[in-house]
């Protein structure tokens, strides 16, 4: 049974997030919304002896608190069924404001708060939830996942990774997970660099059983790309000498009055030679280059890719 109310906002549990599973969303628009005109959209509460446990509206009552406000209008259950769970999640889903791991935190609060049967129900959780099968048919899985360090559970969901890419995370080592955790502790990593890395440290521990040490100073711009680099070489061992090879090479080409331009980790299947045109020498330069081009030496780039 549900009634609106009107609540003291010190009477809200607000560092209870258990049924925690959307987006933080504390964006200037929103604050600025609700210091003009107060909540719009009610937050939903579940009623816990004196105090009040948020199920809908945790960044709203959040910038509540900070703007001093005391009071607002609330939905507020006695007691919560699973249908009436699954009816706000399935209306915060649609709302766009639950990522992957949102997603997966709402199995948890079925699984340990209604003792929701994952068997019987398995169509409906996964058309209506949008997760993949091994999530619904793996506890431990499930149960591997809320395991990890709460900061990366959280930067999970703030940067919205993808099912592939956690179930990956999960398959890795303690060391390597913890190693992961404290990097993007530390620095921001775009997704796609994330994932190369995590498929790249998948792959040389399925080769070497473990990743060795690996020093970074975090001062440096452009961590992410620093770490990539790192985990690249130990991945590919054979790269440093090749790159090695192929600089001295390029090298020596371009003394020749041009310009190789060669993908960073010999990705593709080309790479392109510039010819560098002044406006002093004209197209001579150019001509001459061209002459003294050694065809065989370039050939041997393609070797690279």
């Amino acid at each position: 049974m549900k009634k609106i109310e009107n609540l003291d906002v010190s009477l809200v549990d607000i560092e209870n997030k258990f049924f925690k599973f959307t987006k933080s969303n504390s964006n200037e628009d929103l604050i600025k919304s609700i210091e003009l005109f107060g909540i719009l959209e009610k937050p939903i509460l579940l009623k816990k002896n004196d105090n009040y446990l948020i199920l809908s509206g945790f960044s709203r009552i959040k910038i509540l608190k900070e703007l001093n406000i005391d009071s607002f209008d609330a939905i507020v259950f006695e007691k919560i069924d699973v249908n009436a769970f699954l009816e706000i999640a399935h209306m915060e889903i649609f709302n766009d404001k639950v990522t992957p791991a949102g997603k997966l935190k709402i199995l948890v609060i079925l699984q340990d708060f209604f003792k929701y049967d994952f068997e019987n129900n398995f169509k409906l959780l996964r058309n209506s939830l949008v997760i993949p099968d091994e999530f619904l048919k793996n506890s431990q899985l499930l149960n591997n996942f809320f395991s990890l360090p709460l900061s990366l559970i959280e930067y999970f969901d703030k940067r919205e990774i993808n099912f592939k890419l956690i179930r990956t995370i999960l398959n890795l080592k303690k060391e390597s997970l913890d190693l992961i955790s404290f990097w993007t502790r530390s620095a921001k990593f775009k997704n796609n660099i994330l994932k190369n890395i995590v498929d790249m440290i998948s792959d040389i521990e399925r080769r070497d059983e473990s990743l060795p040490p690996i020093e970074v100073d975090f001062s440096i711009e452009n961590f992410d790309k620093i770490i990539y680099d790192k985990i690249y070489k130990i991945r590919y061992p054979q790269f440093s000498q090749m790159k090695s090879e192929l600089i001295s090479k390029i090298s020596t080409l371009e003394k020749n009055g041009l310009k190789i331009k060669f993908p960073e980790y010999f990705e593709g299947n080309k790479f392109e030679i510039i010819f560098q045109i002044s406006k002093k020498n004209g197209v001579e330069n150019m001509e001459k280059s061209i002459r003294n081009l050694d065809y065989n030496q370039i050939s041997t780039l393609l070797e690279y890719l």
